[in-house]
């Protein structure tokens, strides 16, 4: 008896599937903009012969954004502005574009905030508080950009800020960074496997946030778990790993222009 190995008609058809192509700026966005901050926090900073120390730069931002917060003499802004200026020319190119792109939309937001303020007759209102956020927040982002996030905590010791506070702040860095990758993983895996149109890319973006959210959980709980095994009493020992933290003999000459600022923003105010 013979047996007929002729296939089904359907089988024989050639098959021409052509998916839609779909753009996928979302994906590649957001993994480039996961790399560039992996890429920052992994930069490896080093301090210039003659620059403060990190511990002193913090103190020094300090004091520079309350004196330019409460001064109401415009020249001394004027001032600060052109110290601003000068130091951002003498860094590197990426430090400069990186806090640029976050304190020029500030200012620009602060700025049109204050418009109204022209209306009322307050001409000079707008200009002065926009540039007084200019000032405070390329400070305080030139602070972060030129210190390493380990020397940044490191020095936060020398305040007598207490321990588990920087505990959280180290552990927050190392899991953003661990964090990172993962995401950047999702994201890979969700553009190989995005074949066609995607109608639903927030939900593809909603469900790598769920997975995110729940190995962060994981990692929560480990950790905690991890220093209860190993007796954890609220001690925080530091190794002299990042020696840009300790105080240095440039702080001297640096001090001195921190004071300099300081008696010019008491004449300003006196006058």
């Amino acid at each position: 008896m013979s047996i007929s190995t002729s296939l089904p008609s359907w089988l024989k058809e050639e098959q021409n599937y052509a998916p839609q192509t779909d753009s996928k700026r979302y994906i590649t966005k957001s993994l480039l903009k996961i790399t560039s901050i992996l890429k920052n926090l992994k930069v490896v900073y080093k301090s210039h012969l003659y620059g403060p120390s990190v511990a002193f730069k913090m103190l020094a931002v300090l004091v520079l954004i309350v004196i330019t917060s409460v001064s109401r003499n415009y020249i001394f802004v004027l001032f600060m502005l052109a110290c601003v200026l000068v130091f951002l020319c003498a860094l590197h190119m990426d430090v400069v574009k990186r806090s640029i792109a976050i304190t020029a939309p500030i200012s620009l937001i602060t700025f049109l905030v204050m418009l109204p303020a022209i209306i009322f007759g307050q001409y000079s209102s707008a200009l002065l508080v926009a540039s007084k956020v200019f000032i405070t927040t390329s400070l305080a982002t030139l602070c972060v950009f030129t210190s390493a996030p380990n020397s940044i905590t490191k020095s936060l010791r020398k305040f007598k800020i207490p321990k588990t506070i920087i505990v959280m702040l180290d552990l927050a860095i190392r899991n953003i960074i661990i964090l990172g990758k993962q995401a950047a993983l999702l994201l890979n895996s969700l553009n190989v496997r995005s074949i066609g149109k995607n109608v639903d890319k927030k939900s593809a973006i909603g469900s790598i946030g769920g997975v995110l959210l729940i190995k962060t959980s994981i990692s929560a709980t480990t950790t905690y778990e991890a220093m209860q095994c190993r007796g954890f009493d609220g001690s925080y020992d530091y190794t002299n790993i990042y020696e840009a933290s300790t105080f240095k003999i440039s702080d001297l000459i640096w001090l001195a222009v921190l004071l300099v600022i300081i008696a010019i923003f008491i004449y300003f105010q006196i006058v």
